[in-house]
């Protein structure tokens, strides 16, 4: 409904503007009147056509500022995944200035495969909010790193789709989409395993080594 008023006024806005146009320079293109006698004669009609420019700059700038201060103070809904003391929270947070009314998520298939087993589709009670107030955030414990890094299933889709709708208080809706991937948010930490299990086997090694040498030094004395 938005989108079909911007447009209808875009196009309002252009046929008047090329009205003008036309009829400010109607006396030079049909009827070959000097440069000179045109600014002379038709001094008023000029005058309106910028007059006319001038009013349209100011409303667009206005526009353009309602807009923007419109956006400021909307409500502004966003669901993720955060990691917080080495767990992994599912959130759902208001970070707009005007309460959101009716929040409905929708998240892909595949996040309960890199959850635990006892605590797998959790998160879904938080997927729809009657209402969030401005900075209000609701979150609950989902999983933690490891169970991301290393799914049990080991073909789990890590990438999961968002779609997010919310109302304002005036009734306008809102909507996002976008995705959140798992597979290079942990990297760091995925690092960090490989070198302990990598650091791990060298040890075990070592420790091989060291029993082996003392049963022969045992055996030979």
């Amino acid at each position: 409904m938005r989108n079909r008023k911007r447009v209808f006024k875009n196009i309002l806005i252009t046929f008047l503007t090329v009205g003008f146009l036309f009829v400010a320079l109607y006396p030079i293109i049909f009827s070959n009147i000097p440069y000179d006698k045109y600014i002379k004669d038709y001094s008023s009609l000029i005058l309106v056509f910028l007059t006319y420019i001038y009013v349209l700059l100011t409303f667009l700038i206005l526009n353009s500022n309602n807009r923007l201060a419109k956006e400021q103070l909307r409500p502004y809904v966003v669901a993720s995944f955060n990691k917080e003391e080495n767990f992994v929270y599912f959130s759902v947070k208001n970070y707009g200035k005007r309460p959101a009314l009716n929040t409905k998520i929708t998240i892909s298939e595949g996040f309960e495969e890199l959850q635990f087993q006892s605590i797998r589709g959790n998160y879904r009670h938080l997927l729809e909010q009657k209402f969030l107030a401005p900075n209000q955030e609701i979150k609950n414990l989902v999983s933690d790193p490891a169970a991301i890094i290393r799914p049990q299933k080991k073909d789990a889709d890590k990438c999961l789709d968002f779609n997010v709708e919310f109302y304002d208080t005036d009734g306008i809706k809102y909507e996002l989409e976008y995705q959140i991937d798992f597979s290079n948010q942990y990297a760091e930490l995925t690092i960090q395993d490989e070198t302990v299990i990598s650091n791990l086997k060298n040890i075990r090694e070592e420790i091989k080594e060291q029993n082996k040498l003392l049963k022969e030094y045992l055996r030979n004395n």
